[in-house]
């Protein structure tokens, strides 16, 4: 029976084993083919061999230690076989016997895989590269911490636990499990024969071993776990006990393996106890004593004691996180400016961008969609030059979405091999507003209607955003009936025929059986539409093909397409992270806007102490070659990967026409502000105080619930404001820039409501290349009130004729919304400006900008345009005599059209009263108008 439970579990093990191997090799095949195709196979190679090779030293050491040590265990404890139970043992002993080489080994099967994770870590340790700098505590380098630190310290606790483990186990096998009905028999140390006594002895050095190993890398790692709300780091009992401390207890584990050592030998249980015991104490004893050591000394006196301590978790800080080169200017709010100065202004102020994200986008879907497997996602805000000067817009890929086809168009044919790609893009100025209030667009339709100086000549998108995990196939043959759509032209589609290298070639039987498999398909097999220059693509999504090629960068939220050279091209900014820095608090790396597009399966917990933003990665979306540009040669993780991965990063600069259009990412940004809202404060005792902390400032924002009826119902909430890109020149500059900007509050303002949302900080980051990366914080003096968003936006809802204008506005069906209010440093003042937005309550209306309010030294003004409003604001005339006078005129204007329509309708149904009735109103209304729309 036993025999029989053996060979059933090897079996099973077997075919698993083999059936896993069958289906990675499968993998491994299209994968090799997919990595040759983009051209990054020795990439492939590096990081599958390192894979494999610590899955493999993962799965020796795993059976070498549990299962080996096992079968050692047979042969020392004193039985005479397996099928021989000794009397009492639980009925299903022998059972149990012939399991237990299966459960072992499939718990070395669980180890290998958590060791195969290590092939990352091991990659930067064995190419690590010096950062130069020394921390301030054992003279390490800055790079050991970031490189081989890691992959020493996960290697140990991996191999100590593995060791432990199998030791405790150990033990449990040689003092015999209970027998039924004699619970005390557990634990019967006389059942432990010498040689087993040995066994554990033996092994027991090696946990030691392990252990004091693990003790001296626990020095190094206080340096980068966190010490209470404001020390990151080692403190003054860490500094003056703990490591002290870990040092004599690391010798202390040292001759404790000498002692089971000797005990190989002399085979004492009473040794082996003593030594552990002892051992044991000695450990818990090193946890107390800094606890009482930070008691009874340091607490009472915390702030002198660590103030050195807490000089070092700032620097480290700013340093880590790229806050230590930021440009501080104290910002004296002055006296307003002069007509003259306004003028001298007013070329920078024409460029402030007055179309939000969402709303825009929701203008290009209602206007630019054209058919319904066509999808846009979030707008993107960029530069060109147009006209002779740079001007901000807004643009966006129209990609396909086959999942938006009626449900009986979904096919294989269609989903695969004719609905392919998506085409052109939509761009508008992010200033301009039409006469309808709609974006006045730069790029348009299909084919895309573009200016001389942005052609699109290959406007085809088979790589974008919004691509699903799936797989397309070009290359069909001539005489198939069946092609790719290319776009609809009024009721006829134009087809193509894909003329690009990507993908991977899929003329031969291999190819097909192979991605057959991958995709689970057999249509992919049996399809006789592809030919023999048949090309299959996937992984097509830009996130997902990032990842596939270098998994260990980090990626920004943000994939945003760039006009270049006739293409489409899109650049992500891609990051080298490590929570492990000396003295550096981690932030969250996470996405600056609620909708993350490239990274949505990014872990928001997963804490940088060290970032750095140290390559621009690029996919063409026709061929999908993807480039990753170097782009700090500085940063000593990128400098490892580059050693470890010959050929993966081009030294090369940006190519011309892409290079103009970098940007700043939005999620460094927002992270290094969140980090700057503790940090700008330098000093200890400020700090440890946090007599100054900020917050990133909230605004006032409108959300929509879609209810069933296809209305929207409509909240207003508080929200912290997100980084916004404008095309800004800020005091004592020459020419505007493309910028981030981001303002501040005192940090106590989310709890205590308006009391304190006054403005103290306003942070920008340059994003054009010869100054790129350079961050500018105003601070605001603290004894000068400065108005914060939440308290313009307070002021423009006590404005009578303003609130009069809104209620009015959505009493008639439709809701006014708020756009992003932005804080412009002018001269040296502040001027606030706000968009308003009108919508219907119902699906797929369209938001029309309806009015700029601007605030400036406490006036409030609103106008049709941002230009109206900055003249009335200066010119002290009210709102009255500007905006609202145009709005009486509109409601005039509407007013006889009525009345006109009225008297035509009654002229044909022959009525010559209502005729007569209606044009008198009508010119009353002409009337009114011609008097300047007096009441």
């Amino acid at each position: 029976m036993r025999a029989l439970w053996q060979r059933l579990a090897w079996w099973v093990l077997g075919s698993l084993v083999v059936v896993l191997l069958l289906w990675r090799g499968l993998l491994w095949w299209t994968d090799w083919l997919w990595f040759g195709s983009v051209g990054y196979r020795g990439v492939f190679l590096t990081t599958w061999s390192t894979r494999v090779g610590f899955l493999v030293a993962g799965l020796l050491l795993g059976f070498l230690v549990l299962l080996g040590n096992f079968l050692l265990s047979r042969r020392l404890d004193g039985r005479p076989s397996w099928a021989e139970p000794r009397p009492g043992e639980l009925t299903g002993g022998p059972v149990l016997w012939a399991i237990l080489p299966f459960v072992l080994s499939l718990a070395a099967v669980f180890f290998a895989t958590s060791f195969a994770h290590l092939w990352d870590s091991f990659l930067l340790q064995r190419h690590a590269a010096p950062a130069g700098t020394a921390d301030p505590v054992f003279g390490r380098d800055i790079a050991w911490y970031l490189t081989a630190f890691p992959f020493q310290l996960n290697l140990q606790r991996l191999l100590f636990g593995l060791c432990l483990t199998a030791w405790v186990a150990l033990y449990c096998r040689y003092i015999e499990l209970p027998t039924p009905g004699d619970p005390e028999s557990f634990g019967d140390l006389n059942a432990v024969t010498p040689p087993a006594r040995a066994h554990l002895s033996a092994f027991g050095v090696v946990v030691l071993l392990l252990a004091a190993w693990g003790l001296w890398l626990t020095r190094f790692n206080l340096l980068v776990t966190g010490r209470g709300a404001v020390l990151h780091g080692a403190g003054y009992t860490d500094v003056h006990v703990r490591i002290p401390i870990l040092g004599v207890l690391t010798v202390l584990a040292l001759l404790a393996a000498v002692s089971l050592l000797g005990n190989v030998r002399r085979r004492s249980l009473a040794q082996m106890g003593w030594t552990i015991g002892l051992f044991t104490v000695a450990v818990l004893l090193g946890q107390v004593v800094p606890l009482a050591v930070q008691k009874l000394a340091v607490a009472p006196n915390e702030i002198e004691r660590e103030r050195p301590y807490i000089e070092r978790t700032i620097a480290a800080t700013r340093e880590a996180l790229g806050l230590d080169t930021a440009i501080t200017r104290q910002y004296a709010v002055a006296a307003g400016l002069t007509r003259g100065e306004l003028n001298e202004e007013r070329e920078s102020l024409a460029t402030v961008p007055l179309w939000a994200a969402t709303e825009i986008t929701e203008q290009f879907v209602g206007t630019e969609t054209l058919r319904s497997y066509y999808n846009f996602l979030v707008a993107d805000f960029d530069r060109y030059r147009l006209d002779g000067r740079v001007q901000q817009v807004a643009v966006v890929a129209r990609e396909i979405q086959v999942d938006r086809l009626e449900s009986q168009a979904r096919n294989w044919v269609n989903r695969h091999l004719v609905y392919t790609h998506g085409y052109g893009a939509v761009m508008a100025s992010a200033h301009d507003v039409g006469p309808a209030g709609e974006p006045v667009k730069i790029i348009r339709d299909v084919p895309p209607r573009t200016p001389a100086e942005i052609p699109l000549r290959q406007p085809r998108i088979y790589y974008g955003e919004a691509y699903p995990s799936d797989y397309i196939i070009t290359g069909l043959r001539p005489e198939a009936r069946t092609r790719e759509l290319d776009y609809p032209a009024g009721d006829e589609n134009v087809f193509t025929t894909y003329a690009g290298q990507g993908g991977v070639p899929f003329g031969g039987i291999l190819s097909r059986l192979a991605m057959a498999a991958r995709f689970r398909s057999l249509n992919v097999l049996i399809s006789g539409l592809p030919g023999p220059d048949a090309r299959i693509h996937f992984r097509r999504a830009v996130a997902e093909r990032l990842r596939a090629i270098a998994p260990f960068l980090d990626y920004d939220s943000e994939a945003y397409p760039v006009i270049a050279d006739g293409r489409l091209v899109w650049v992500v900014d891609a990051y080298t992270v490590s929570s492990r820095y000396p003295y550096g608090q981690p932030y969250p790396l996470a996405p600056a806007v609620a909708l993350s597009r490239i990274q949505p399966e990014r872990d928001t917990r997963v804490q940088a102490a060290y970032v750095r933003n140290s390559v621009k990665a690029t996919i063409d979306a026709y061929d999908g070659t993807v480039r990753f540009h170097l782009y700090d040669p500085q940063d000593p993780l990128v400098l490892a990967y580059e050693r470890a991965y010959p050929g993966l990063f081009t030294r090369q600069p940006l190519p011309p026409a892409v290079a103009p259009h970098i940007r700043y990412p939005m999620d460094l940004f927002a992270l290094q502000a969140r980090a700057y809202a503790r940090f700008h404060m330098t000093d200890p005792a400020v700090f440890y105080n946090g007599e100054d902390l900020w917050d990133i400032a909230r605004e006032e924002t409108t959300t929509r619930e879609p209810l069933a009826d296809g209305t929207y119902r409509f909240h207003d909430t508080r929200e912290r404001i997100a980084p916004y890109y404008v095309l800004l020149r800020l005091p004592g500059e020459r020419e505007a820039r493309f910028r981030l900007i981001l303002p501040f509050t005192p940090a106590s303002s989310s709890e205590a409501g308006t009391a304190r949302d006054n403005m103290v900080g306003w942070m920008a980051a340059d994003c054009d290349p010869e100054s790129y990366g350079r961050l500018t914080v105003f601070h605001f003096p603290k004894n000068t009130t400065v108005y914060g968003p939440l308290q313009v936006e307070a002021l423009i809802d006590q404005d009578p004729e303003i609130s009069q204008q809104m209620s009015l506005w959505s009493q008639q069906g439709s809701q006014v919304l708020r756009g992003r209010l932005l804080v412009i440093p002018v001269g040296e003042s502040l001027l606030y400006v706000e968009p308003l937005y009108l919508t219907a309550d119902r699906r797929g209306a369209l938001p029309e900008l309806k009015r700029v309010v601007v605030m400036y030294h406490g006036r409030v003004r609103m106008a049709p345009t941002l230009a109206e409003a900055l003249d009335q604001t200066l010119s002290g005339e009210s709102s009255q005599g500007g905006a609202l006078a145009v709005m009486r005129l509109e409601r005039l204007a509407r007013s006889a059209n009525e009345a006109f329509a009225a008297a035509e309708a009654a002229r044909k149904r022959g009525d010559m009263a209502a005729y007569g009735a209606a044009l008198a109103k009508a010119g009353q209304a002409v009337s009114q108008m011609s008097g300047g729309g007096a009441r």
